[in-house]
């Protein structure tokens, strides 16, 4: 039952950044002239409503790790071993955070064959030139 709320929360969020998208205040993609919300410096935007998902703070440290680790676009292949080092968590943990991230629509995992491809949701932003 809690589910339902969540995902209508997700799709009130992400309705509202799309209507910023129609007003040509943010667009999505990889189009000419955007940048993708993931820096090779390491900042990001971090869209808050994400604040107010019922998932747990290493959830939302997660979601940031994995962001940082979308160089381009919004796919990206860490490996347990890593994200569970760089969070200083144990592998299992790690999983049981997948899976909250996985609940609430901000991350996919595809598994392919030993590692794992994950679709990171982020917001893009327009270059202001």
């Amino acid at each position: 039952m809690a589910s339902k709320g969540i995902k209508s929360d997700v799709a009130k969020a992400l309705a509202e950044m799309k209507a910023l998208q129609a007003e040509g205040t943010l667009k999505w993609g990889e189009g000419e002239g955007e940048y993708p919300v993931a820096f090779r410096k390491g900042f990001f935007l971090f869209p808050k409503f994400i604040l107010d998902l019922p998932i747990s703070a290493e959830a939302q440290k997660l979601y940031c790790i994995l962001l940082d680790h979308c160089f381009k676009g919004d796919t990206c292949y860490p490996g347990q071993k890593r994200l569970g080092e760089e969070m200083r968590l144990k592998e299992r943990q790690i999983k049981r955070l997948q899976k909250q991230l996985q609940k609430v629509g901000l991350v996919t995992v595809e598994r392919t064959g030993r590692s794992n491809i994950y679709t990171v949701w982020q917001l893009k932003i327009v270059n202001p030139r």
